[in-house]
């Protein structure tokens, strides 16, 4: 084991998760990497979770060119649920249908939002999310008849702001290059328990405010539960999920799969 491997343990033994610095790609989350220069994270620090690629993408705020959707008063086709909850905006939300799944392709329930577009441009899509965990935490996105994205989220006990990111890649932006005019955007069923508050379209001039977390890593790297974080299975340097490969191996209590290990590098 590397020794940077070895103070990386150390750190979580005290603290139970990692900093930022994740590979997307490896779990739901990403196999936490030693960030050039680090060693170790004291107790009485809070990582820097303010610096990603969406930070880079991002300019200054364009006014005119960001606003608001309620999720609730979509074009609403095959059960979708509207629920209220007094900490939604407006006191609704939008919810996906009860017991219907779709992971392959985008499901048959529909929500529709008309989008007027002042000025041309590169337009981000974000939504606020309750997702309580990693079974009921996605849902397809599209706009004008364009590839679906499986939108992946998970926040816990709370509400939380992610942009449009293909599934499991939560720091890859994606961008949609909307003409001005008029433009549909649609969200299918993917799985069910998926709520949604509102959604927010800008062209990539600033981003919703409101992500406050308990937790010293928000979301994907650590959720709050129950009042605990729980850290991802990236964050506390697993990089599997496939209970094959780690049986035998120490298990890593992780929200975002069933079970969580380190395989070696």
């Amino acid at each position: 084991m590397s020794p940077a491997r070895k103070g990386l343990l150390s750190t979580i033994a005290v603290l139970g998760m990692a900093t930022a610095g994740c590979d997307p790609l490896v779990t739901s989350v990403g196999l936490w990497q030693l960030d050039s220069g680090t060693t170790s994270l004291d107790s009485g620090s809070s990582p820097d979770v303010a610096s990603s690629p969406l930070d880079a993408a991002m300019g200054e705020p364009d006014a005119g060119r960001s606003f608001y959707i309620e999720a609730e008063v979509g074009r609403l086709d095959g059960d979708f649920i509207v629920g209220d909850a007094a900490d939604a905006s407006g006191g609704r939300y939008l919810m996906t249908p009860a017991g219907l799944s779709s992971e392959d392709v985008p499901g048959p329930a529909t929500a529709r939002y008309d989008l007027e577009i002042s000025t041309a441009g590169d337009y981000l899509i974000w939504a606020r999310f309750h997702t309580p965990d990693w079974q009921h935490n996605r849902i397809w996105v599209a706009v004008d008849n364009g590839p679906p994205t499986k939108w992946r989220s998970t926040t816990g006990d709370g509400w939380y702001w992610y942009f449009v990111h293909p599934d499991l890649e939560y720091r890859t932006p994606v961008p949609f290059q909307l003409t001005q005019g008029h433009h549909e955007l649609v969200l299918a069923n993917c799985t069910d328990g998926v709520q949604i508050d509102r959604l927010y379209v800008t062209s990539l001039g600033d981003a919703p405010p409101g992500n406050d977390s308990i937790c010293p890593l928000p979301p994907p790297d650590s959720i709050p539960l129950g009042g605990t974080c729980v850290p991802s299975c990236g964050a506390l340097v697993g990089n599997s999920c496939d209970p094959t490969l780690c049986m035998g191996k120490p298990p890593l209590s992780a929200y975002d799969c069933a079970i969580c290990c380190y395989v070696g590098d």
